[in-house]
């Protein structure tokens, strides 16, 4: 890895928007290497809440909420420990009205957690987590 790479990581795993950002990006670089089509990112509805990344494959719709976590020894918590239930609850209504609005009924809709951890060598770990 080059030199600027790495300090720009140092930096990104200093800044918690950064590094959201930063797995967002590198989801959609996980999914896309999969076969998987983005048709959205950041989707917001207003006083509900966003989802993160929207893809399709093989008429499937996958909702997908990116959590990205520096990897620390002994780590009690994973980064998918942070979707708790209310969250979960969200994303079903705000994908029923994303399926809605765009007439998507015909599509199979999936939900994941996409778990990003990075080392201190700055290698990924990716784990995919239905809910």
């Amino acid at each position: 890895m080059n030199r600027i790479k790495k300090i720009f990581l140092r930096k990104i795993l200093k800044t918690p928007s950064l590094l959201g950002k930063f797995g967002e990006w590198e989801g959609v670089k996980h999914f896309e290497k999969k076969g998987y089509e983005l048709i959205a990112k950041n989707v917001t509805f207003k006083k509900i809440g966003e989802i993160d990344l929207i893809f399709i494959k093989d008429k499937n719709l996958y909702f997908v909420e990116v959590k990205t976590r520096k990897k620390v020894k002994n780590q009690f918590f994973k980064p998918e420990d942070s979707v708790g239930k209310e969250k979960k609850k969200k994303y079903h209504y705000m994908a029923t009205l994303f399926v809605k609005k765009y007439n998507l009924s015909d599509f199979r809709v999936n939900f994941l957690t996409l778990s990003i951890e990075l080392d201190q060598d700055f290698n990924l770990y990716f784990e995919e987590i239905p809910f």
